[in-house]
């Protein structure tokens, strides 16, 4: 467990300094493939480094960070609670911050908004609408709650971020990085 923090530290780092002009960054390289992959896996895990600053990294690298992330994806337990959080609820809520920092896309929302077929559970009507497009996840920010979709809403959502690669990952313009920007909620 602690190699594995130490890994996914030296990774974060070394992409920074990359990003920075501070180390030589070649495309195609072995190490630096692998450390954007290591930094993808560990976003939203317990022990990865500050998630803001990883996705601040994955930046240097938008299409490559772009297309792991989206690789990531997949529907959760909607059952999701923030006191009891499930890593890998968060991994996926994380992978989602960044793509939505990183591409602009989903910030306002409307792109990767779909009206669920299913009844809403009595934690998620305390900010979710049965009656309106709901995204992947949403966050009360008062009260610190995240509160996931259901899962057909969740699907959707995954297979529009895959639909989005497969249309505009070659032409898209990455954003600046802005930390804990509109992407974050």
């Amino acid at each position: 467990m602690i190699w594995r923090q130490l890994v996914a530290r030296s990774a974060a780092l070394l992409v920074v300094a990359a990003s920075l002009g501070c180390a030589p960054r070649a495309s195609g390289e072995p190490r630096a493939e692998l450390a954007l992959q290591e930094m993808v896996s560990s976003l939203g895990r317990e022990a990865a480094p500050d998630p803001n600053l990883t996705v601040m990294a994955l930046h240097s690298r938008p299409r490559e960070a772009v297309l792991l992330l989206v690789r990531e994806l997949h529907p959760v337990d909607p059952d999701f609670s923030t006191k009891t959080s499930s890593e890998d609820a968060l991994h996926v809520i994380w992978c989602i911050r960044a793509l939505r920092s990183i591409t602009g896309e989903d910030v306002s929302g409307r792109r990767f908004l779909f009206r669920t077929e299913e009844r809403l559970t009595d934690s998620q009507r305390e900010f979710l609408h049965q009656d309106k497009p709901l995204p992947f996840f949403a966050e009360w920010m008062s009260h610190a709650k995240v509160y996931l979709a259901p899962r057909d809403v969740q699907t959707r959502v995954v297979a529009a971020w895959q639909a989005w690669v497969g249309d505009h990952l070659h032409t898209f313009k990455a954003r600046s990085f802005e930390s804990y920007g509109a992407w974050y909620w």
